[in-house]
């Protein structure tokens, strides 16, 4: 089937929507990605992909997996703002959401510094601070995420 899309016009060298991706999957290739995520002791990169396209099954154990990796897990960088981006996604919380990208933009702030810093002090300097925000804004998730969960529906 993925070689039918491919021969319709979806190209490899593109990236393609998961959705889409996901369309071509069977329910025992959902259910073979689903284990596998749930076996993974900490999330990498590669693992919100595979869980990109178990998503569009709605696998009620996978959002948990996803927020106990995130409160267990010691993830900085893209990472770990990938994975509260997609926790949020997941949830559809507009405290959440704002809370995100709040805390994006003052990242994005300090990385564009760093970025632009000369001195190797003033970007150590910067580095622990990004170090630090990152951190900041995954226990602020993490307590936002235990409010809105705890929320009486």
């Amino acid at each position: 089937m993925f070689a039918d899309f491919l021969s319709t016009g979806g190209k490899p060298e593109r990236e393609v929507s998961p959705v889409i991706l996901a369309a071509f999957l069977t329910d025992a290739h959902r259910e073979r990605l689903a284990t596998a995520l749930l076996r993974t002791p900490q999330v990498e990169d590669a693992d919100l992909d595979l869980y990109d396209l178990v998503r569009p099954w709605h696998d009620d154990r996978l959002l948990p997996w996803l927020i106990g990796q995130l409160e267990t897990a010691e993830l900085s960088g893209w990472t770990g703002q990938r994975l509260i981006t997609t926790i949020a996604e997941a949830l559809d919380d507009t405290d959440l959401a704002n809370l995100l990208a709040t805390g994006a933009a003052q990242l994005r702030n300090l990385e564009e510094q760093l970025y632009n810093a000369s001195e190797d002090t003033e970007r150590q300097r910067l580095g622990r601070q990004v170090e630090e925000a990152e951190e900041k804004l995954r226990r602020q998730f993490v307590d936002a995420l235990g409010r809105s969960t705890a929320a009486p529906d």
